[in-house]
């Protein structure tokens, strides 16, 4: 049966159909604008002489904080500072969300020398900035009073108010050995986690950990004005700076995880009986709240495994890197041949076991 409507009632629905052909459009074209992505802002900062940038970090509000380094004493700062000597430094700027400069400063550094003083790790928690890096020299001003013990390097850290710029702390870590290279820190609740490979025998730790030798890792956690609360050794990964340059740290409720290659296990030792097997091996260290050893596991086969990333979620580990390994332990079946390095994923459990 055919419907017959008047002419109103006809121009009524094309009018109608003509509105929703409208709106259907428009509904497109505005989420075609909205997934399309434009430049809010965009700054050119630094100089010509070989600046290096380390890290950027944001905050709920959009502002961004960049930490690099420079080897002038004459870029523009809005925090005044002593920049001396020819020696790479460190500059710290935060921007607001249209990349207007808010403040800008150069980080402490030895007022003589050619020397380098470089922050290259920073964490974000609370309105707070917490920086690790190292330095050559001994003699940087530091709030706590003290001096570096030399030996090569040592880690300098620093916590800086996010709003204002200002430094409320500042110390030197480390022994009379080398302190540096594969530095990371996290910060929660106000309490500051760092690590850093080492060659000193003497790092002040809190428990009965010793040196390894070669390149030692050393985890320890402060409060947010620097006094120590723990400090240990967590295993040596070798001679190679390379190596010990490699480091993914991560902080869960407390708890923390380091994830490294390792090229050497006489000084790394297990806790599940695990056992070096190829050139180079994941490491995997995890501690519990209070600094104690969860585990310590080494992790691969034949071949190389290499650029560890890891994260940790109510305790366990997720670890990701490359591998050249073509019988790397899967549980999929997934399995490579060749020498090309392939990457891989892998979970381990609270106890450090794999799932």
């Amino acid at each position: 049966m055919t419907k017959h409507y008047p002419l109103r009632e006809k121009l009524l629905l094309r009018k109608l159909r003509l509105l929703l052909l409208f709106l259907f459009f428009s509904t497109i074209f505005s989420l075609q604008s909205r997934a399309q992505g434009y430049v809010k802002g965009s700054v050119a900062i630094g100089s010509n002489q070989g600046d290096s940038l380390y890290q950027l970090l944001a905050d709920p509000s959009g502002n961004s904080y960049v930490l690099g380094s420079v080897v002038i004493n004459t870029l523009p700062m809005t925090i005044p500072s002593a920049a001396a000597h020819t020696g790479r430094k460190s500059v710290l700027f935060k921007f607001d969300p249209e990349g207007n400069v808010i403040w800008s400063r150069y980080m402490p550094h030895s007022a003589t020398g050619t020397e380098r003083t470089v922050f290259s790790a920073m964490a974000l928690e609370n309105g707070k900035l917490f920086l690790l890096g190292s330095s050559k020299v001994t003699d940087v001003d530091v709030t706590s009073g003290g001096a570096g013990q030399g030996g090569g390097s040592d880690v300098i850290y620093a916590q800086i108010d996010a709003a204002s710029g200002t430094i409320q702390h500042s110390a030197y870590f480390g022994g009379t050995g080398i302190d540096d290279y594969g530095l990371g820190i996290a910060a929660k609740n106000g309490e500051v986690y760092l690590t850093y490979a080492t060659t000193s025998s003497n790092i002040p730790v809190t428990d009965a950990t010793v040196y390894g030798g070669g390149m030692d890792r050393v985890v320890q956690k402060i409060t947010a004005s620097g006094s120590v609360i723990y400090c240990t050794y967590a295993g040596s990964v070798g001679t190679s700076i390379a190596t010990a340059s490699i480091a993914s740290f991560v902080e869960d409720n407390g708890q923390v995880a380091l994830g490294m290659p390792v090229n050497a296990d006489h000084n790394f030792p297990t806790t599940n009986g695990s056992t070096h097997k190829g050139g180079t091996d994941f490491g995997i260290v995890k501690l519990n709240a209070n600094g104690s050893l969860a585990y310590r596991i080494v992790y691969g086969t034949a071949g190389n495994e290499t650029r560890p990333t890891i994260a940790m979620v109510s305790g366990e580990v997720y670890l990701s890197g490359h591998t050249s390994s073509n019988n790397y332990p899967t549980t999929d079946g997934t399995s490579i041949t060749g020498t090309d390095i392939r990457h891989i994923i892998t979970k381990f459990n609270s106890a450090g076991s794999m799932l």
